[in-house]
């Protein structure tokens, strides 16, 4: 069979496909499943640093490649929990709030960090066309945050280059409030 115009047709396949995978697979959906499986608020997690944000009101930490545990105290609770039959949670991210900013001082993008808080999740839009934080995390497989959340132990290892280059970008940011009003310095950090 031959197609006059067989990019255009290509097009429309990727269309079609990327269409049946969304509806079959929503993300909205593995965030909903992810938070219903958590039995309690107090919660036990263990992730990869890869973002750091400074807010007003806290410090937020971007996790990735979490581990979860819900219900239980203890520092070494995943590692029991590994192996006596507990249920440990897997999510690809999560977001945590730190309760005091002081604990971020040795922290470093790449690092492993074993903390505890409590779970929240995000949420949903109340009227139509408000803003929904479930779906707007969700797309970015961002499934809950951590809110007071306490640093147990962080790991040695990190990323040397993802470091360096999170310091320079804070530093760079700190020059243009140095030098410029906040709107100005705003719009280019």
């Amino acid at each position: 069979m031959y197609f006059k115009r067989p990019m255009c047709v290509l097009c429309l396949c990727f269309v079609f496909l990327f269409l049946i995978f969304a509806r079959l697979f929503p993300p909205k959906e593995a965030a909903k499943r992810f938070s219903e499986s958590i039995a309690s608020k107090e919660v036990t997690v263990y992730g990869r640093l890869y973002k750091l944000e400074h807010k007003n009101y806290s410090t937020v930490l971007y996790l990735r490649d979490i581990s979860l545990l819900s219900g239980n105290t203890g520092e070494s609770a995943l590692v029991q929990a590994s192996g006596s039959g507990e249920k440990v949670l897997s999510c690809e991210g999560l977001l945590a709030y730190l309760a005091d900013s002081k604990e971020e001082a040795s922290l470093h993008i790449g690092c492993f960090l074993l903390l505890r808080g409590e779970y929240s999740p995000f949420d949903e839009a109340q009227n139509a066309g408000n803003f929904d934080a479930k779906q707007y995390y969700a797309i970015r497989r961002i499934y809950g945050r951590v809110k007071k959340a306490r640093i147990q132990r962080v790991s040695e290892d990190y990323s040397k280059i993802g470091d360096m280059l999170f310091r320079v970008k804070e530093r760079t940011k700190g020059v243009f409030f140095d030098y410029l009003d906040e709107a100005e310095a705003g719009t280019l950090t």
